[in-house]
């Protein structure tokens, strides 16, 4: 049986801003709770995790017997906690719809119930069928009003080859407090880019919306594998990419060519997680500075009239 009464309804937007980060793919649960120390350790405030870092999930269905494994992990730090929907859960799919909606529904009880505060899901590229496109809309205001039970927020977010306007207005049609977007910047810098639209101005029409900031940096080159081929780019070593600054690289925020200082001016009211997704593992040594860094920055611009 679920708790309903997991937590008050805050819908998140109501917490203080803090600095958070992303946890890197891990196998063990010993290895989760040392980066959990040293995330700690070097001052960050809220951890997001992939919910298919731990097999929460086995064919649609919540394996339970994994939550208090989980819970018990969380806890030992009092970091506010997000989780990502795994990756390759697919409400536009037509093969096997059941599951991956059923998947959505689990991960909204697994991340409730391990005590996060906000689930983020993926928006993906548009289908051309009006049928698919108001089943996807259909299931998310489903799934968002299941998630107000349990006082959880769910945010949606922008990907690199498409326009943030149709989630921006995806946003607004599901029209419910607890469903938010989550802007990464990332992806919108490159898809400026590939697209050819105003950066800046697509991030001022989704602050009024903006329930959650996932910010890593890139060069704004445009990797055209991620469109024409794409299980040969997710192949590619990242190493490789990195070096020839090839799409969407996670290198840390102020890293790369991503205008931060003119995106916090406009986020300036911004009151949600500011979450660092960058390769934790390949930048371990200046975790801390990366922190202070950003911490800076936004202070600098909060402080400017």
């Amino acid at each position: 049986m679920i708790n309903l009464l997991l937590r008050e309804k805050n819908y998140y937007k109501e917490k203080n801003m803090k600095i958070g980060i992303n946890l890197p793919p891990v196998t063990r649960q010993e290895s989760a709770s040392k980066w959990l120390y040293d995330f700690a350790d070097a001052g960050y405030q809220a951890v997001e995790f992939d919910a298919d870092m731990f097999p929460l999930i086995t064919g649609g269905k919540l394996e339970r017997r994994w939550l208090p494994v989980l819970k018990k992990l969380l806890s030992d730090y009092s970091f506010t906690y997000t989780m990502h929907i795994g990756y390759g859960v697919d409400l536009r799919s037509e093969d096997d719809f059941e599951t991956h909606r059923n998947t959505l529904f689990s991960s909204i009880e697994a991340a409730a119930e391990s005590g996060c505060v906000l689930l983020n899901l993926h928006y993906e590229k548009q289908s051309p069928s009006l049928r698919i496109e108001e089943r996807f809309l259909e299931s998310h205001i489903e799934a968002a009003e299941f998630a107000e039970k349990l006082g959880l927020t769910l945010a949606i977010e922008n990907i690199e080859v498409e326009y943030a306007d149709p989630v921006i207005d995806f946003v607004k049609k599901v029209n419910r407090k607890n469903f938010v977007l989550n802007y990464d910047t990332g992806h919108g810098f490159l898809a400026s880019s590939y697209i050819g639209f105003d950066y800046l101005d697509s991030i001022r029409k989704s602050a009024p919306l903006l329930g959650h900031l996932h910010i890593s940096d890139n060069t704004g080159i445009f990797e055209p594998l991620r469109i024409t081929n794409r299980s040969v780019y997710d192949s590619l070593p990242m190493g490789y990419r990195i070096a020839l600054g090839r799409g969407d690289i996670h290198i840390p925020p102020l890293w790369g060519k991503i205008p931060y200082e003119e995106i916090f001016k406009i986020l300036k009211n911004y009151d949600g997680i500011v979450l660092c997704e960058f390769n934790a593992e390949l930048y371990r040594p200046f975790l801390k500075q990366i922190r202070q860094d950003i911490e800076s920055l936004i202070a600098g611009t909060r402080s400017q009239k």
